[in-house]
């Protein structure tokens, strides 16, 4: 299965924002709640001690999730580092992220077997040989069209650029089975064929 690195990059792009926004988040802290003050302050259980008014006691505080945590927890499934430090919209982040994942692969599938649909049909109703004698035989030779890149063999190389000129270009149509001489006047393609 071939990639295309487009939608992968998108979604990285998003991901990391996503988890750089929750890390940042997370990391917005009081002053009084630095690592160090918090680990001092963990070994005293008297729980009437509330600082700044925020309603938090001293051992409420100590006892605050890790911020280091919820990055990396993010950072392997974005939404869990928010889950962990108990908001619900972490769900949501989480249930997108699968939801995406789930979707770019089913329909990057999709993608990949019409591909396959149209190169099988493409080798069973047009042919090189075809268009070879066809091509310099019509003019379109002498007019240096573009033509079909070529290996060692001079066999055409089929790549992605040699399947879609296929249909694409008027100088290509005299390979399909069900393309004749009258289809074209002057060079121009008066009639598509229906292959």
């Amino acid at each position: 299965m071939k990639w295309n690195l487009l939608p992968i990059l998108t979604i990285m792009t998003i991901f990391f924002q996503t988890t750089l926004s929750t890390a940042q988040q997370s990391l917005m802290i009081d002053p009084v709640d630095k690592w160090i003050y918090r680990s001092y302050l963990a070994e005293s259980e008297d729980d009437s001690l509330v600082l700044d008014g925020s309603n938090r006691s001293i051992p409420q505080l100590a006892r605050q999730k890790s911020p280091l945590k919820a990055f990396a927890l993010s950072a392997v499934i974005p939404g869990m580092g928010e889950i962990y430090a108990g908001k619900k919209t972490g769900l949501l982040k989480t249930a997108l992220e699968i939801g995406l994942w789930s979707g770019f692969f089913y329909y990057n599938g999709k993608a990949e077997d019409k591909k396959d649909e149209y190169e099988s049909y493409a080798d069973e109703h047009w042919s090189f040989i075809r268009w070879e004698e066809w091509y310099t035989n019509t003019g379109w030779e002498e007019k240096q069209s573009e033509t079909f890149e070529r290996d060692a063999n001079l066999d055409p190389v089929k790549d992605h650029h040699y399947y879609e000129k296929l249909g694409k270009y008027a100088w290509a149509q005299g390979g399909w089975d069900d393309f004749y001489n009258e289809y074209q006047v002057d060079f121009r393609i008066i009639t598509f064929s229906e292959n």
